[in-house]
């Protein structure tokens, strides 16, 4: 459940704003969520449900091969602006 602190931080996270294709979607990592694969998964809708071409989806693919899961989330937010919490 989201709380209040939640909320006000991703009403205000710019890079939201700035990502590739701006989504906002909310994942609480500290839950299942938290899963790579499952936000993975959510990527992979995402860019269903956005239209982008096998191209566009091999290059976000091609720049999450061999990168850790910190900074799989940084690329996954600079694509889709996701939001996580659940973490400091």
């Amino acid at each position: 459940m989201l709380t209040t602190k939640d909320c006000r931080r991703a009403l205000t996270t710019d890079q939201a704003i700035d990502a590739i294709y701006p989504t906002s979607i909310v994942i609480n990592l500290s839950g299942p969520e938290g899963n790579i694969f499952y936000i993975q998964g959510v990527c992979k809708q995402v860019m269903r449900e956005l239209r982008l071409d096998m191209a566009e989806r091999n290059k976000f693919t091609q720049e999450l091969e061999g990168k850790t899961y910190k900074e799989r989330l940084q690329i996954m937010t600079k694509w889709f602006g996701f939001i996580f919490i659940g973490i400091e």
